[in-house]
Order: C-alpha cells, then sequence, then structure tokens
C-alpha cells in the first residue's frame, strides 16, 4: 500500500505526458518541461493558470501543466505550507476541487477534467468493484 500513491503518481504523469505529445511545440523548451512537471521559473498568473485561489475563483492550471506537480511548484513559489492534507470540496460554481487550508486562508484549486480522465482511464465498471 505504501507504494500504491507514488506508483499512481508516476502513471498519471506518464498519461498526462502522453496526451500532451504533439501539442507542445519541441522548440518550447519551457513548455515541452512543464508537461512532465519541471518548472525552472515561476508560475505567472494569466500565463501559466488563472483564478486567484478563492472559492469563488479557484486556481486553473493550463492544460500542458501536470496538476499536482503544478501545485506543489506554486504553493512552495508563494511560500504557503499547509496546515493539513488537502479536501476534495466544490467550489461556488460546482467544480471539483482541491481545498488547501494555509496559515491565513485556504486555498482552492480547481480539478481538471483530465485529470478524472487519467484516472479513469481504461478502467470499466469492474474496475470500481472493490473501491
Amino acid at each position: 500500500m505504501e507504494y500504491w500513491l507514488p506508483a499512481m503518481q508516476i502513471m498519471m504523469n506518464a498519461k498526462h505526458a502522453a496526451r500532451q505529445s504533439g501539442k507542445v511545440d519541441p522548440q518550447d523548451r519551457r513548455k515541452a518541461r512543464q508537461v512532465m512537471g519541471v518548472y525552472e521559473e515561476n508560475l505567472k498568473p494569466g500565463k501559466d493558470y488563472t483564478g486567484d485561489g478563492t472559492k469563488a475563483s479557484p486556481i486553473l492550471f493550463r492544460e500542458h501543466l501536470f496538476y499536482y506537480s503544478a501545485i506543489r511548484r506554486l504553493l512552495a513559489q508563494m511560500n504557503i505550507e499547509p496546515a493539513g492534507p488537502r479536501v476534495f470540496d466544490r467550489d461556488d460554481h460546482g467544480r471539483h476541487c482541491d481545498r488547501y487550508a494555509g496559515q491565513a486562508r485556504d486555498w482552492w484549486f480547481a480539478i481538471p477534467p483530465s485529470c478524472f480522465h487519467l484516472l479513469l482511464d481504461g478502467m470499466d465498471d469492474e474496475g470500481f468493484e472493490g473501491v
């Protein structure tokens, strides 16, 4: 069980990269590295994500960014130490979100539909038995 989560994250990262292949210009090294979860520069509002991190306007990362790596990068970039584990929640518009309690306020991140596709890709109804 201790290896399940890291293995799932590796699998999701690989699937994300495969889905993005052909969408990123090979000459755009920055985006190509971001597809793999490597961020050499700070993430920029309007360019890499939208929203202000509130329940009314959660942060939504651009499609080429791997969601979970981008969250870790942005939280570190903004010097936000989550005060506990993330909480699965819904924003004011009913979208699925991850909510992190920070020191001063909660930070909301909209979970892109692609994350659900990455998790469920190749699974049929039998894949949900016992879950």
